[in-house]
């Protein structure tokens, strides 16, 4: 995978996961990864496999297309956080 689309699936990795007040490890956890690996997932470093990409769009509920293309889904992402926020809004 080209380096800034690394990069970019990486700041979506950490947008979705502040989104659901989540931490690298609880996410790690559900992906049966070290946080360690996760947080290379988030910073770029290196690349998840396909399975687990298949697993973090499920668990974030978006689609492996929206995860994986480049910010021309930006619009994508800043609709989940509004949605998001609402949902924690709801919530109080």
């Amino acid at each position: 995978m080209p380096q800034e689309i690394m990069k970019q699936l990486g700041e979506k990795l950490h947008i979705m996961r502040t989104i659901h007040g989540l931490t690298q490890k609880d996410v790690a956890d559900h992906l049966h990864v070290k946080r360690s690996t996760y947080a290379y997932y988030e910073l770029g470093r290196i690349e998840p496999s396909l399975d687990t990409a298949v697993a973090i769009s499920d668990f974030f509920e978006i689609s492996l297309d929206n995860l994986l293309r480049q910010w021309s889904s930006l619009q994508v992402f800043q609709s989940l956080y509004r949605k998001n926020l609402l949902r924690l809004y709801r919530r109080i």
